[in-house]
């Protein structure tokens, strides 16, 4: 059965308190709260049931939903498009490269960064099928905000088939030191990937000022 990994909001403004969870009721779609970062697809097989959302329901990025009628009614009703993934490919692109081998590495833990070459395939493959979602849906005077670690090849991808969409990404975790980062497999994909965007934000100067480094003293 598919499922849906990820929602990307068009063309509306929401509020900052329960956004997901009214949307949710609103359309009488139930869910279940579950902790992602443990292991989003296996901790808790809650895919025999509606919908999965992590505890933090405001501001959560993460849901599985079945793929049926109430899926249109996100869009019609609030914008939302879908992206839907298989099983297989959403644990190599959630659970795998993006929290196996990029979280760990970007906040100065990499004896726990792991990595094995079919996550960083479902990783650009999931980044293109954003690339392709967002390119059907935007337009030429939209504005295009990337957030997270999970969508990092991502600008690059959209600037390569749209030169006038102004994009903009957010990095929510540290960026570490090059003598760390440039342990990371395909660092100058991700690098890239990251230069596609018009603006790019770091919570603090350090990290700006890491980035900025690695940038200079790749390839």
């Amino acid at each position: 059965s598919n499922i849906t990994l990820a929602f990307i909001a068009l063309h509306g403004e929401f509020g900052e308190d329960g956004t997901i969870q009214k949307i949710l009721e609103e359309l009488n779609i139930p869910y279940t709260g579950s902790n992602a970062r443990a292991s989003m697809l296996g901790m808790d097989k809650t895919l025999s049931k509606d919908i999965f959302i992590s505890n933090n329901i405001s501001t959560s990025k993460f849901i599985v939903l079945k793929k049926d009628s109430s899926t249109d009614q996100l869009f019609e009703k609030f914008k939302f498009v879908p992206i839907f993934l298989g099983e297989d490919e959403a644990e190599e692109f959630y659970t795998g490269f993006s929290n196996s081998s990029l979280w760990p590495l970007l906040h100065y833990i990499s004896p726990y960064a792991r990595y094995e070459r079919g996550w960083w395939t479902s990783y650009q493959r999931v980044n293109h099928l954003f690339a392709d979602t967002v390119l059907e849906s935007a337009g030429t005077d939209d504005i295009i905000w990337i957030h997270d670690y999970h969508l990092m090849l991502l600008p690059e991808l959209i600037r390569k088939e749209s030169s006038d969409l102004r994009i903009g990404y957010f990095l929510h975790i540290p960026f570490p030191s090059f003598e760390l980062f440039r342990l990371l497999p395909h660092r100058n994909e991700i690098i890239e990937g990251l230069l596609g965007a018009d603006f790019i934000g770091f919570h603090t100067f350090s990290y700006l000022r890491h980035f900025l480094s690695t940038v200079l003293r790749s390839k």
